[in-house]
């Protein structure tokens, strides 16, 4: 698997779905991004780049069960837009965190981990949280990015597995028509 990098910071990042995924970070402008999986830290510093260009005041929480951030991700000048809480997503401690910081604002969850399941408490589908739910894996494991708006809730969550052409990584897909 090829190593990406964002600032000298290592991803897993498809490159394909961060393409996607910056898109609706303009189209949604959410408040706070919320991404559970943080590996190296790299991508959430991508993700609060992109966020200051729609909203200036926005920021990243990030959850992991391990902090495996290397001290760049720590220092980088992004940082500062970056919240990082260790747990588990599916913890009570964490989801009454998030909701609390969460509350008011428009949410955009970004699922990237490298779970086979899917860690988003039960609790959450039915919080007036998020309009914007991306589901994103690395290219290990084929998955594309998934992306619903909700209104209400959080909607219920698909998976697709189509791959592009030859080059072994996942092939963005945005549902539309919602």
């Amino acid at each position: 698997m090829r190593s990406n990098h964002f600032h000298g910071i290592q991803t897993l990042q498809n490159p394909f779905d961060v393409w996607v995924t910056q898109e609706i970070i303009f189209e949604v402008k959410p408040d706070l991004i919320l991404e559970i999986g943080t590996f190296r830290g790299g991508s959430s510093l991508m993700w609060a780049m992109y966020l200051e260009q729609v909203s200036p005041d926005g920021r990243v929480i990030t959850i992991d069960i391990k902090d495996k951030r290397v001290p760049r991700s720590k220092t980088h000048p992004l940082a500062a837009k970056v919240d990082f809480l260790l747990g588990s997503s599916t913890a009570s401690d964490v989801v009454a965190d998030v909701k609390r910081r969460a509350k008011g604002k428009r949410v955009l969850i970004i699922l990237d981990s490298l779970q086979r399941k899917i860690m988003l408490p039960t609790s959450w589908r039915t919080t007036r949280i998020s309009s914007r739910l991306v589901a994103t894996s690395s290219s290990r494991t084929r998955r594309s990015v998934q992306s619903t708006r909700s209104t209400s809730s959080l909607p219920r969550m698909t998976r697709s597995k189509s791959t592009s052409r030859g080059s072994g990584c996942s092939t963005p897909s945005i549902s539309t028509g919602f």
